[in-house]
């Protein structure tokens, strides 16, 4: 596990998702990879959430921190249905496809 400033500090356990899923809340998740098969650090901060946190919930469709929810827990590896969303990969029409990943479940 890393270490982050945030650690120890009470105060400092909360988490954003920006995503435009229609289940916004229910759980985070991630491809363990990127594209070019290396591990990317804005995939893999999330598991570094632990039961308890909170999550607010941005949906890029209202364009505004519509939910929060709290990590209901531990980050486990998963399949998932996946399309990165970057600029890049909006030019080279990236299609959802399953990959290994992981999930974290949340609570309302």
């Amino acid at each position: 596990m890393a270490h982050f400033w945030w650690e120890g500090l009470a105060g400092e356990h909360y988490w954003l998702e920006s995503t435009d899923r229609e289940d916004i809340g229910t759980d985070l998740r991630a491809p363990l990879t990127d594209g070019s098969d290396t591990e990317n650090w804005r995939y893999g901060l999330f598991r570094e959430a632990r039961v308890a946190d909170i999550v607010f919930h941005y949906d890029k469709r209202a364009q505004a921190i519509t939910r929060r929810s709290r990590i209901a827990g531990p980050a486990s590896e998963a399949p998932i249905v996946w399309a990165a969303r970057g600029s890049y990969a909006r030019e080279r029409g990236a299609v959802p496809v399953e990959v290994p990943g992981y999930r974290i479940l949340g609570l309302p």
